[in-house]
Parts: structure tokens; sequence; C-alpha cells
């Protein structure tokens, strides 16, 4: 009769047992999801970015510079704006400009809860007045982003 009270004893250790392994994965599986989360938060946010950045059209220029900071923050925010509205809409405004840009790979380097660093590899087809032909070209960008209020945003841009 004794060894049926340890039996149960000993059973019941074995399920609670089970049911913390259980939870402990369980929440293991969902950091490891929300981490994968964060980091493709990031790469969108980086590839995003990068193809904004280096995409405008003549007729929609200003436009385009406004968008493409929306991704940015910091002193590269001011950079860009000042940039964008002093060389590059009246550049494409009086050379019919056109900058296309798609994003062939992309990674993240680092990242902390609110720092990020990413790597992405750049094709850009620039068409003009004077030369309706696409001229490709291809570059490799250095992004470190900021967490700002919930979004990503672009703090630093140096080609590599």
């Amino acid at each position: 009769m004794i060894g049926r009270p340890l039996l149960g004893a000993g059973l019941s250790l074995l399920l609670v047992g089970g049911g913390a392994s259980t939870a402990t994965l369980y929440v293991a599986n969902r950091a490891d999801e929300e981490q994968q989360q964060a980091r493709s938060a990031i790469s969108d946010a980086a590839d995003e970015g990068a193809v904004a950045v280096l995409s405008y059209r003549a007729e929609t220029v200003d436009a385009d510079i406004e968008h493409a900071a929306s991704f940015l923050t910091g002193d590269f925010l001011n950079y860009y704006s000042a940039f964008g509205a002093e060389s590059i809409a009246p550049a494409a405004r009086d050379r019919g400009i056109t900058s296309s840009a798609t994003v062939s790979a992309s990674s993240l380097v680092s990242s902390s809860e609110n720092s990020a660093v990413a790597l992405v590899f750049v094709n850009q087809n620039i068409t003009s007045t004077d030369a309706p032909d696409p001229k490709a070209a291809s570059s490799s960008l250095r992004l470190e982003l900021d967490q700002v209020d919930g979004r990503w945003l672009i703090s630093k841009l140096d080609p590599i």
C-alpha cells in the first residue's frame, strides 16, 4: 500500500515537471519568434529605406525626397533633406533624371534593443533626358538604424 501513494506522488512530480518543461520550451520558442520578427522588421526597414533614398523621378522628385525622409532620422535626415533640396531635386528636374533602385541582397550585421547595422546591396538604373538608355550601377551600403517611436529609421548610410 505504501508503494501506491509514492507512485502517485512520483507521477504527479513527473507531470508537473513535464508541464514546466513544456512551458519553458513555449517561452523559449516565443522569444525566438519575437527575435526573428524584430530582425525581419529591421531588415525590411533597411531595404525599404535604401530603395526610397536612391529612387526618384524628375516629375515627382520633391514628393520622392519627402517620402525617403520618412525612413531617416537624426543627422542623416538633416543631411539628406538639405542635399535632396539643393542637389538632387534641381538636377532631376533640369536633366529629367529618373533613378530606380532595387535591393538584390541584404543582411543584418548586428542589432540591439534600439540600434542595428545592416548591409544592403543595391542595383540602380538611372535615365535622363540626355541619356534615355538606362545606366546600371550596383552599390553596397552599410546602414545604421535606430528605433524611434517603434519604427526602425536609418541614422547613417555609408557606401562601401
